[in-house]
Parts: structure tokens; sequence; C-alpha cells
């Protein structure tokens, strides 16, 4: 005979698709059977991960630069129907209301009738932007834009800011701006590199010229390999699955799961 616990445990299991995630299921398969197609979990897990750090990595500058981006494969993504996102204008809007709106306005009345006016006239610039008309009509700018070597800060303070109230400071503004630490991570590790053991001690301008060699040949060396690897066929290594493999993994992705 069972006892009421043993019951109660029954019936949860029994009830319990509502108990057990999907990523619980998902691991206990693939703990299951140790030849699992590693592919197969990164489909799984990625989707996952990129919705969890989704809110950080697109903020309203980086919103704000896709739209502005002159370089036309970027802009017949952010004009098709299909990609256009309304937080993208929300947040357009909001980085218009932050660095715009004069602060010496103290009247609530007058800061909203300049906010009002400020987005409409964004707006009406941007619809010139996006069709190519008025002040973007002339055909070189485009071909400037269609450069691989073109900066879209640059391109916008030659050819929007000269003409536009609003969008050519904003586009300078958030096309300049350095969207993540990366750079500061890669600058970081390459002094790191050479600033250890005897040469901790390094002066200021002998770690810089050091570091800049050790950059410059890390670029090259990492540049060949991806150039050979493309050449076989390769995509990814097996190194790139490293993260979603290994004991205690899934125990530590399952809030990402939730």
């Amino acid at each position: 005979m069972n006892s009421d616990s043993d019951d109660d445990d029954e019936s949860s299991v029994s009830s319990g698709g509502d108990s057990i995630s999907s990523s619980e299921s998902f691991s206990q398969g693939v703990s299951a059977s140790p030849t699992a197609d590693a592919f197969d979990i990164f489909k799984f897990w990625m989707p996952k991960i990129w919705d969890h750090y989704k809110p950080q990595m697109l903020s309203d500058v980086v919103r704000v630069a896709y739209l502005l981006s002159p370089d036309p494969l970027v802009m017949a993504h952010s004009s098709d129907k299909a990609n256009m996102d309304p937080l993208d204008r929300l947040a357009t809007e909001n980085l218009i209301r932050k660095m715009f709106v004069p602060r010496d306005m103290l009247r609530t009345e007058d800061r909203e009738k300049e906010e009002a006016r400020l987005i409409h006239k964004f707006w009406q610039e941007y619809g010139d932007f996006t069709s190519k008309q008025g002040f973007f009509k002339s055909k070189h700018i485009w071909i400037t834009a269609h450069s691989g070597d073109c900066l879209a800060h640059v391109w916008h303070k030659n050819y929007s800011l000269p003409y536009t109230e609003v969008l050519g400071k904003l586009a300078c503004r958030v096309c300049s701006t350095l969207l993540g630490i990366g750079e500061a991570e890669r600058h970081w590790k390459v002094t790191k590199r050479n600033k250890q053991g005897q040469r901790a001690r390094l002066g200021t301008d002998r770690t810089k010229k050091q570091a800049a060699i050790s950059a410059a040949y890390s670029h090259e060396k990492s540049t060949l390999r991806r150039l050979a690897a493309s050449k076989s066929g390769k995509l990814y290594e097996d190194a790139d699955f490293d993260q979603f493999l290994g004991e205690g993994v899934w125990e530590e992705r399952k809030r990402l799961a939730t």
C-alpha cells in the first residue's frame, strides 16, 4: 500500500507536464544520449540565450543607429514591413527627448511643445532620408554610402548634418558611439599579455608599442585561420560548441529557459 506522500508524488508526475519545463526534458534526453548532435543543442539554446540578453543588447542607441544607417542593405532591411519594430520608434523619440529638448525650459507645457515639434521634425526628415528625397535626392551621396569603407557618422556629418535640424545631429551621435565594451576588452587583453612576469613594470610608451605589434600579429593570424577554415567549408569548429556541453551546463542554463 502506498502512502499519501507517494500518491501525491504520483499525481504530481501524472499531471506534471506543467511542472517539468522544456529545458529539463531536453537536458534529460541529451544526458541519456551522449552522442547527441551538438548542432541540435546549439539550435535549442541559442534562441533562449538571445531572448535572455536581447533587452540588454538592444539599447536605444543601438536601435536608432540601425534606423539611421546609410548602408543600402541596412536601409532595405529596416524599411521592410516585416522587420519594423515599434520599439525602434519609441527609442528614437526617447533619445530626442533626452538629447534635444532644452533643459532651461522650466514650464512643462513649453517642454512638451518643443518635444512634439522636434519629434515631428525628425520624422519628416527621416521620411526624406528613407525615400531619398529633398536634400537626400543626390545620387552621389548614395554611391558614397554604398562603398565598403563608408562610416555612418562621417556620412551623416557630410550629407545630413548641414541640411537637417534633428536627424543629422542625432545620427552623428548614435552612429559614432561605441556600442559595446569589446574594443576595451581587446585592448586590455593585448596589454595584459605583454605586462606580465618581469615585464610588469613596462613603461607606457613601450607597452603601447609592444601591444600594437602583438595586436597586429594576432589579427593577421586569426584572419589566416578564418580564411583556411572558409576554404575547407567549415562554418563552425568543435570549440564553438564546448559551452553547450559538459557537466553542470544544464543546471546553469535552466534560468534562461524559464
